[in-house]
């Protein structure tokens, strides 16, 4: 798993621990682990593009489905946060480790994933 350095060098010794903890956990598909890597301070701008990249990553990983099957079981709000860095880790990572951004979108990557969170209520 890639950590780019502006969100992990922003981060203080502990929160780095945690955030390798919250990215772990999710992996081992604990639901509250990814709720609060929704909501994990990334510092704003590039540092949020980077958690973003994180938890491309995990999907990737982990894969599509079984991460739908987690978020579903994320409050709304959750989920909400979860989306909006799946679009910026989408956009600004390089998932498939060719050295430029993917510049790609929600739609393209994972359309479970969308079709799921636009069957939540706003």
């Amino acid at each position: 798993m890639k950590v780019e350095h502006t969100l992990y060098e922003n981060l203080t010794f502990s929160e780095q621990r945690k955030l390798k903890d919250l990215i772990i956990r999710t992996l081992n598909r604990e639901n509250q682990a990814l709720a609060e890597l929704a909501h994990f301070d990334c510092g704003g701008a590039a540092g949020c593009y980077d958690l973003g990249f994180v938890v491309t990553q995990i999907i990737y990983k982990m894969g599509e489905s079984k991460f739908a099957e987690m978020l579903s079981r994320l409050s709304d709000e959750s989920a909400r946060e979860v989306e909006v860095l799946i679009s910026v880790g989408l956009e600004y990572g390089d998932n498939d480790q060719n050295e430029k951004t993917d510049n790609t979108t929600i739609e393209r990557a994972f359309p479970q994933l969308l079709r799921q969170i636009k069957a939540r209520p706003r």
